[in-house]
């Protein structure tokens, strides 16, 4: 990338050819079941059939508590992502099976409240452009940098400038994966398809169903961008690192 173009916010993102097959999983349609809702409460209806919510079977804190073990100790510093997948499938593994279905709904409750419009445009910086799968990605990729950062980038976008520094060469900051680990784990120990009756049971909100966000910038208007994010693209624009 020399410096950033004008261009649509829905075009590809542009990565390195190195990273272009992690890169293109952005691609992929998003269908997985973004979560629960609370466990104690019987009131959702879904094809005539009331369903659970799931939401007390594992506070947020026990999810972030998951997410900061797979961390490794190191804030995220050099950490690689299959490090990291190895550490975090290993702290799922000791989840009870409700844990299991409550970490699920946290997680996506996270995802999903990570859809913002100043985030969105941090991702597309950083990444040279990003569509909608590539912004799912890039928050699921946040809410396994753990509280803080999390918490922080909600805040105050702008916040994230340092974190992008800690990745490690190969790595981007995406992870699709990330959205599956909980079933993947739930399958393996319960019998494949055992999750699929977990969303014939509770209640999973799809994140189809989110408004089309209003933005406050354009891909056709780098000063709303810079505006925006001042540090982010004073540090990351046109960058060939991801």
């Amino acid at each position: 990338m020399q410096g950033m173009s004008a261009r649509s916010v829905v075009v590809t993102k542009k990565v390195p050819l190195a990273f272009m097959a992690v890169a293109s999983s952005c691609r992929h349609a998003f269908s997985w079941r973004t979560g629960p809702v609370n466990l104690g409460a019987v009131g959702f209806k879904a094809r005539g059939k009331a369903k659970l919510n799931a939401s007390t079977l594992l506070t947020e804190r026990s999810l972030w508590r998951v997410v900061e073990a797979s961390l490794a100790g190191t804030d995220s510093a050099g950490l690689t992502r299959d490090r990291q997948t190895d550490l975090l499938i290993a702290e799922l593994g000791k989840l009870s099976k409700d844990e299991l279905i409550g970490y699920a709904y946290h997680s996506s409750r996270l995802f999903r409240e990570a859809y913002k419009p100043e985030l969105w445009a941090v991702a597309y910086i950083v990444m040279g452009g990003c569509g909608d799968d590539c912004f799912m990605d890039f928050r699921w990729w946040l809410v396994t940098r753990g509280e803080t950062v999390y918490r922080s980038a909600l805040n105050d976008h702008d916040s994230l400038c340092e974190e992008f520094d800690k990745i490690p060469a190969g790595d981007i900051p995406l992870w699709e994966d990330a959205m599956s680990f909980a079933q993947q784990v739930f399958d393996e120990r319960f019998g494949e398809g055992s999750y699929d009756r977990v969303e014939q049971t509770y209640e999973f909100d799809r994140p189809q169903t989110l408004e089309p966000l209003e933005r406050t910038w354009s891909s056709e208007d780098e000063d709303s961008l810079k505006t925006l994010c001042p540090a982010t693209y004073a540090r990351w624009s046109g960058n060939l690192r991801f």
